[in-house]
């Protein structure tokens, strides 16, 4: 896990926030749950699946795990001060050069704190060393 200081914007003063991110396997797959059906409660708007689809016969731990095998793929949540407050995935792209950012989530508690851009951030540098030249970022 990698951690930072951060000065918040949303907080008084110029108060450090502490930001941990932290890379998911398949036995992560609890704190994945959590994240993304808060994600999809939240903000069902921004998301290719629904909320019902992960719920009911949707819940199992066997499709958790799954998700978070995907060949070649790097899923990260942030801690903001320990607490798991945002989500996100890189995925390989379409073509073999490129990856894609799915799943960006933040809890709205800590939205405006920059944990959002740090998480984009995070999946740059992620597919910049893992297809160097060619992530589809300028």
């Amino acid at each position: 896990m990698v951690v930072i200081n951060l000065l918040s914007p949303r907080r008084p003063g110029k108060v450090w926030i502490m930001l941990g991110l932290r890379t998911l396997e398949s036995d992560d797959w609890p704190l994945w749950r959590e994240l993304r059906l808060a994600a999809l409660t939240d903000a069902p708007y921004a998301f290719g699946s629904t909320l019902a689809e992960w719920q009911g016969s949707g819940d199992r731990e066997e499709r958790w795990r799954t998700r978070l095998s995907i060949p070649g793929a790097r899923d990260l949540v942030a801690l903001l001060d320990g607490l798991p407050v945002g989500m996100v995935s890189g995925v390989p792209g379409g073509e073999a050069e490129n990856v894609e950012l799915i799943s960006l989530w933040v809890n709205p508690t800590a939205r405006g704190q920059g944990v959002g851009d740090y998480l984009i951030q995070a999946v740059e540098r992620w597919g910049r060393s893992a297809v160097p030249g060619r992530c589809g970022c300028p």
